[in-house]
């Protein structure tokens, strides 16, 4: 099994990591995003979500990872810590969405089934084979409609 990614990085305080920018679906409906100096697991500053008192908040943070092989199986690892999140489970995701070549949507989407709480940090794992067609994969950080939480990945 190859790991995609891990969720450790380095990073100027000021800006994304590498390879990591905010996404949400409409602006109305975006969470707050930015890179927080406090909450970190590494040291180096964490990506955090914010649901900014909005009920519909949905978004976060996306990476791609281009030179996926189809049929080879991937893990995604990330470590978060939330406070005023009411059901975890449905409102802090992690989830591998493959695409093709051509950038259209291959197969669906596979979610993190697995958390391990290690101290104040949860860690999410997503393991799956890459569809046949897919070319790459997008590694979503999500926080789903929670207003009044903040999650630090």
């Amino acid at each position: 099994m190859r790991a995609l990614i891990g969720l450790v990085f380095t990073c100027a305080l000021t800006a994304a990591p590498v390879g990591w920018a905010p996404w949400a679906a409409r602006e109305e409906i975006a969470p707050n995003t930015w890179i927080d100096a406090e909450h970190s697991r590494s040291g180096d500053g964490a990506l955090a979500i914010s649901g900014a008192s909005n009920l519909g908040a949905y978004g976060g943070w996306d990476r791609v990872i281009e030179g996926v092989e189809p049929g080879k199986w991937y893990r995604a690892t990330a470590y978060y810590q939330a406070q005023g999140i009411e059901q975890e489970r449905q409102q802090v995701l992690a989830r591998l969405a493959w695409r093709k070549a051509d950038g259209k949507t291959a197969g669906r989407p596979d979610y993190a089934y697995r958390l391990d709480r290690e101290g104040v940090w949860t860690k999410l794992t997503v393991e799956a084979p890459a569809p046949p067609d897919a070319a790459s994969a997008v590694v979503e950080l999500r926080l789903s409609f929670a207003p009044k939480a903040t999650v630090w990945f």
